[in-house]
């Protein structure tokens, strides 16, 4: 039935808008003793009942308590699954971090207290943090409130360091003289970095892996012992066993297999390109990070030390990379690509073919658990199709291909799209004295970088650990990030109207009030910080066409919607790229695991990332939990993820930090005690026009 035209229909919102979370609106006098607050609340814990909880509370979850990552609103319910958890993963034990209280204000009449616990748990041991945010309560006299509850799975003991890794000793060549790091070398032009030690993340087997060529059994991290050739010829295939195979060493396959590594798992991963920092390397001349050097570290050290540019340059990070690669000796295979995989349920285990350049035959290999880390939004471009494209006498080609203006100094560029890429493309042609015009479809969203770079620099930076901010950075409910985020960078974008009247005066949508949860966290781009260019665009240097879409090419140039047209010598499609790592899986195992393993990236409706950094479980399938009298629950709360897949993926930041809780999760299975992941009690949006 058609909505009447007198009922107006209300605008769709995102997730993200419908998502509970309040900032504090309290003050906290000046004399407050806050270690004497933070220690009242850790007496209490874990016994934390909804009175300990302000009304609007959240806590979240990240591995401590769930297995996963989950996020629940209001006192109630936070109240209510504390309660359910911690009696099935008892707490054993609590401490209270000495000096970690502390005021942080909120604006200039606001503030909460923040402190924080190590504590244990039992099935399974593990050891935990818990971050208290807290708040005055409004109805008890000198009483204080939880406002946000942060628990955090830090290590499994006696297990090793998710956090540390030793460098390994330094790297021979096959001719003893080397330290480089080997790309399509050894007897059978494959590559690896290895650990001479024999470590490698090698600590449980015997497991066979490939060294430069070579196949060896390395048992409980012991020096390798035997080594005996790969026969390559079509008569022979090699089958080697890993617990683990990474696929795609860019930042989140490196900082995959160095977690894996540390905690003694054996692992590969698999690399397409020629040189570890290829990923990077390959990208357009002029590309670079638009965040601060300190949060753009690999795990266990700063990968950039000071000798290394504020904001890194494309060479700089490929440098880093493989420099990085080289010192922890990570396994990686290089100019190796996966062409298909299985898995069987019999054996709970997945096979991959391997081609690895130089090989006359593909390599076999089995594991129990894949990473997929093939890089969430640059692998597949985006390219849409415009009427005449073989009238056009000049060049087209997508973001993906695109390395420098060099070629058409002194000519004429169209660049389709206004995010970061097009910016750069833009910026970039506009150096080579090439005239530009950008195409806009929509309004963008614009964060200058002296916003970015004041928040961030607060944060990471050299006095602090980078475990330290990353557990500040990652670990809030994203409402609340959003939230933090929007009342900072919207309170310097309202104190310079110019900036963004000068844009509109140019032709240029802006929108200064933008989201950068939504474009990080679901758009994965479409925004763009701006390092300069919005200048070039604001005086007219760089032209943009806003008005009208392009529909056609002809011989020299774009028409558009409005029988406009452009002259143009080359068109760049800056229009992103498939951003959903479930296509890749559907390459590699095929549209039925693909469809099980479901999607990647984008919000679900407790704003957890959808699929990644968590089990996919691409089977659909897992046993129920016991309770601790050993009984069978009455309903499924807890599933133990069967072997399966895993997605990881986004900013050097994203790659970092969630690599971690995937390795300790593997290593909780590879010993025998799953993590049990807790499924019950999902939160639910009831707006029905909210866009999920």
């Amino acid at each position: 039935m058609a909505i009447s035209p007198a009922v107006p229909v209300p605008p769709k919102k995102s997730i993200l808008e419908r998502l509970p979370g309040k900032l504090p609106t309290t003050s906290i006098p000046a004399n407050v003793d806050a270690e004497l607050v933070a220690k009242s609340m850790v007496d209490r814990f874990p016994a934390l009942t909804r009175d300990c909880f302000t009304d609007d509370a959240l806590w979240r979850d990240s591995y401590a308590m769930t297995g996963t990552f989950r996020t629940f609103y209001f006192n109630a319910t936070v109240a209510q699954q504390w309660l359910l958890l911690r009696e099935q993963r008892p707490i054993t034990s609590r401490e209270y971090v000495p000096g970690s209280s502390k005021i942080i204000p909120f604006g200039p009449e606001s503030a909460y207290l923040e402190c924080q616990l190590r504590f244990t748990t039992a099935n399974p041991v593990t050891e935990c943090s818990a971050f208290f945010s807290m708040v005055p309560s409004p109805t008890m006299d000198g009483g204080w409130k939880i406002w946000i509850l942060r628990t955090v799975l830090e290590q499994l003991p006696g297990h090793g360091n998710v956090d540390v890794l030793e460098p390994r000793t330094p790297l021979l060549a096959d001719n003893g003289a080397s330290s480089e790091l080997l790309s399509d070398r050894g007897p059978n032009g494959s590559s690896t970095v290895v650990n001479r030690n024999g470590s490698n993340g090698h600590a449980t087997g015997p497991e066979d892996v490939y060294i430069n060529g070579h196949t060896s059994q390395q048992t409980n991290g012991a020096t390798i012992e035997h080594v005996e050739a790969i026969n390559d010829t079509p008569e022979q295939q090699s089958i080697q066993h890993f617990q683990v195979v990474v696929i795609g060493g860019g930042q989140a396959g490196l900082s995959t297999g160095g977690r894996l590594q540390a905690l003694g798992v054996p692992y590969v991963v698999i690399e397409k390109n020629e040189q570890v920092g290829d990923a990077w390397r390959l990208r357009y001349e002029s590309a670079r990070l638009h965040t601060v050097r300190e949060y753009s570290h690999l795990p266990f050290d700063r990968t950039f030390g000071p000798s290394y540019p504020e904001y890194l340059g494309k060479e700089d990070l490929a440098k880093g990379h493989r420099e990085w690669a080289r010192k922890f000796g990570i396994n990686i295979w290089l100019s190796s690509t996966v062409t298909s995989g299985d898995w069987d349920q019999e054996t709970g285990l997945y096979t991959l073919t391997v081609r690895r350049k130089g090989t006359a035959t593909p390599t076999i290999i089995t594991a129990k658990h894949v990473v997929i880390a093939t890089g969430a939004g640059s692998q597949t471009p985006i390219m849409p199709l415009l009427a005449n494209r073989d009238k056009f006498r000049g060049q087209v080609l997508h973001s993906a291909d695109y390395k420098s203006a060099e070629q058409w100094r002194h000519k004429a560029g169209i660049v389709l799209g206004t995010a970061n890429t097009a910016h750069d493309v833009a910026d970039d042609m506009y150096e080579a004295g090439m005239s530009v015009t950008m195409v806009q479809r929509s309004r963008t969203f614009v964060l200058p970088l002296e916003y970015i770079q004041d928040r961030y620099q607060k944060l990471y930076n050299s006095k602090l650990s980078t475990e330290t901010s990353d557990r500040i950075m990652f670990t809030n409910p994203v409402s609340i990030a959003r939230l933090t985020s929007a009342n900072a960078f919207h309170a310097m974008a309202r104190a310079q109207p110019e900036r963004w009247e000068a844009l509109e005066r140019a032709g240029f949508k802006v929108d200064p009030y933008g989201d950068i949860q939504d474009a990080i966290n679901v758009r994965l781009g479409g925004h763009y910080i701006d390092v300069g260019t919005s200048a070039k665009i604001a005086k007219g240097w760089i032209k943009v066409k806003s008005d009208a879409l392009a529909v056609s090419f002809y011989e020299d140039g774009l028409e558009f919607a409005d029988g406009t047209r452009i002259k143009a010598d080359v068109v760049v499609f800056a229009t992103g790229f498939v951003g959903n790592l479930r296509n890749h899986v559907e390459q590699i195992f095929g549209k039925e695991v693909g469809d099980r393993a479901g999607d990647c990236f984008g919000l679900n409706e407790e704003g957890e990332i959808l699929g990644a950094f968590k089990p996919v479980q691409p089977q659909g399938g897992g046993t129920v939990n016991l309770n601790p009298a050993g009984q069978a629950l009455t309903t499924p709360l807890f599933l133990i993820p069967e072997p399966g897949l895993w997605y990881i993926g986004g900013a050097l930041g994203h790659a970092r930090w969630y690599s971690r809780f995937l390795a300790l999760s593997i290593k909780a299975d590879q010993l025998g005690t799953p993590l049990p992941v807790y499924e019950d009690c999902k939160h639910r949006l009831v707006d029905e026009w909210c866009e999920v």
